[in-house]
C-alpha cells in the first residue's frame, strides 16, 4: 500500500504549502495554498502520506476524528506525534454531535474536551478544529460546527442554510443541510441540543477550517473533484486557497484501479495440541472504509457493482499462546443498509481476489437486503492469505432505479482459533 504518484504531482502542481493553522496567521498575505487533510479511516495512511510531503518540502494539517475507531489503537498517539515530527499540524476533525443524537452520550463537549486533554497532555498540540461531514448531519440536520458561539453570526438561518456538512456551499447539490430555525436540534428521546452554545475558546481552540478566509477551496470529497473542480486543471499560484485531501482516496492499487485493496498477509502460531477452543478473535476491522453506494447499471449495463473496501486495515500478527492456531477465518459483524426500488432479490457479495494475479477466486454470499433500511448480520467463513477484497452487489433483473447505500458497519475480518493440529477448513457461503 504506498500513496499514488498523481498525488506526488498534484503536490508538484499546487507548489509551496502551509498548514491551516499558518494560513490563517498569515491573513495579510495575498497569494497561499494550505492543504488540509481529514483523517476519517486510517492514521498508517496519514502518516505515510504525511512522510512524503515532508521529503517534497510541504507542510499540511491532519485533522484527526475523535469518534474513529483508530483512536482507540495502542500507538495512536505516538502516530499523531509523529506527524508534527514531520513538521505537520495535528488539528481536531470535530464530530461531537454525532454521538450525541445517537444516544452515545449527554455529554458531547466534556468528552470532547477530556480527549483533547489526553493529546494535549502528551504533547500533541491542537488549536484547530474543521467540521467532520458525518453522515448522522443529513439524517439530523446539523453542522458540527454549529456548536460554538464564536461562529454564529448575525442570522445563521440566511447564511448557514443549504451548505455541506463540510460547511461549504460549493457543489452541495442534494447534499446539503437545512438550518434549523429554533436554532437547536432534536433527539428521538426529546434531548435537545442548543447550538452556537460552546465557546471555542473555552476547549483552547482558535479556528473552524472552512469559516477561515479563502478565494478558492478544492476539495476531494467522496473520492472525486464533484464539489469542486480538479486544481490539477488550475493555476493556485496567485490568491489564498484550501486545499482538501482525504487520504483514503490516494492509494496505489497494482492491478485494480476499482476496488480498494485489503492486504491480509496471515501469520498463524503453532503449539501444542489439547487446549480448548477460544472465541474468534478480531484479527483486523474493515469497517473504517465501508460505506458507498451502489446504482444498478452504474457500471454500463452490469448487473453488479461494487464498492470499495477501507485499503488501509492489515491483519494483526497472531500472537501463539496456549498452543493455540488459527482454525479458520472468518468475515463477521453487521452492515447498515438502505434498499430502494427493490422488486426481487438484491444480494451482497464478499468477492476475494489472488493479489498477484488479480484473478477472483472465491465469493461469499452475506446476505439477500430487504427493501427499506435495515441491518444485516453477516457470518461467513473465508479463505485467508493475502487477497483483496471488494463488496459487491448483485441486482439481477432489477430496474435502473434500484440503489443500495451502505453506511458505517462493524464488519471485520477474525479468526477462530482452536488447538493446533485440529485446523478446520474454510468453505464459502454459496455463490
Amino acid at each position: 500500500m504506498t500513496i499514488r504518484q498523481n498525488y506526488l504531482e498534484l503536490l508538484e502542481h499546487l507548489g509551496p504549502t502551509v498548514t491551516v493553522g499558518e494560513f490563517k496567521s498569515r491573513s495579510s498575505d495575498p497569494d497561499l495554498v494550505a492543504l488540509r487533510h481529514d483523517v476519517d479511516h486510517d492514521m498508517d495512511l496519514a502518516l505515510a502520506m504525511a512522510h512524503h510531503e515532508h521529503d517534497m518540502g510541504r507542510s499540511a494539517t491532519y485533522f484527526i476524528l475523535h469518534t474513529a475507531p483508530y483512536v482507540q489503537e495502542e500507538h495512536f498517539i505516538e502516530k499523531c506525534l509523529q506527524l508534527q515530527e514531520y513538521g505537520h499540524e495535528v488539528g481536531l476533525h470535530l464530530n461531537a454531535l454525532t454521538p450525541w443524537c445517537a444516544g452515545e452520550t449527554d455529554d458531547p463537549i466534556g468528552d470532547l474536551e477530556a480527549w483533547l486533554d489526553r493529546l494535549r497532555d502528551a504533547g500533541v498540540d491542537i488549536v484547530g478544529s474543521a467540521a467532520h461531514g458525518d453522515r448522522a448531519c443529513y439524517e439530523h440536520g446539523f453542522i458540527n460546527y454549529w456548536i460554538w458561539s464564536e461562529l454564529r453570526g448575525g442570522d445563521p438561518a440566511a447564511s448557514e442554510d443549504g451548505l455541506t456538512a463540510e460547511g461549504v456551499a460549493m457543489g452541495a447539490g442534494d447534499r446539503s443541510v437545512s438550518y434549523p430555525l429554533s436554532h437547536v436540534i432534536s433527539r428521538q428521546d426529546g434531548a435537545t441540543f442548543p447550538l452556537w452554545s460552546v465557546p471555542m475558546e473555552s476547549l483552547g481552540l482558535s479556528y473552524e477550517a472552512c469559516r477561515l478566509q479563502f478565494d478558492g477551496y478544492w476539495s476531494d470529497s467522496g473520492g472525486s473533484w464533484k464539489r469542486s473542480p480538479d486544481p490539477m486543471g488550475h493555476d493556485l499560484s496567485t490568491g489564498r486557497h484550501q486545499v482538501l485531501i482525504h487520504p483514503i482516496w490516494w492509494i496505489t492499487l497494482p492491478r485494480y484501479e476499482s476496488i480498494m485493496q485489503l492486504e491480509a498477509s496471515l501469520e498463524s502460531g503453532a503449539g501444542a495440541a489439547g487446549t480448548r477452543p477460544r472465541s474468534p478473535n478480531v484479527a483486523v476491522g474493515i469497517y473504517k472504509g465501508i460505506k458507498g453506494r451502489f446504482q444498478r447499471g452504474a457500471e454500463g449495463s452490469l448487473a453488479t457493482s461494487h464498492v470499495m473496501l477501507d485499503p488501509c486495515a492489515t491483519w494483526n500478527k497472531a500472537k501463539p499462546s496456549e498452543g493455540m492456531v488459527a482454525d479458520a477465518d472468518w468475515c463477521r459483524g453487521s452492515l447498515t443498509c438502505d434498499l430502494q426500488g427493490s422488486v426481487g432479490p438484491v444480494r451482497l457479495f464478499l468477492l476475494a481476489y489472488d493479489k498477484a494475479t488479480g484473478k477472483q477466486i472465491q465469493k461469499y454470499q452475506l446476505g439477500v437486503l430487504k427493501p427499506g433500511h435495515g441491518v444485516l448480520d453477516v457470518d461467513v467463513p473465508v479463505q485467508s492469505g493475502s487477497l483483496v477484497y471488494a463488496l459487491a452487489v448483485h441486482f439481477g433483473e432489477q430496474p435502473d432505479t434500484c440503489m443500495v447505500e451502505l453506511s458505517e458497519s462493524s464488519l471485520e475480518l477474525c479468526q477462530r482459533f482452536g488447538p493446533a493440529g485440529n485446523r478446520l477448513s474454510s468453505q464459502p457461503a454459496h455463490h
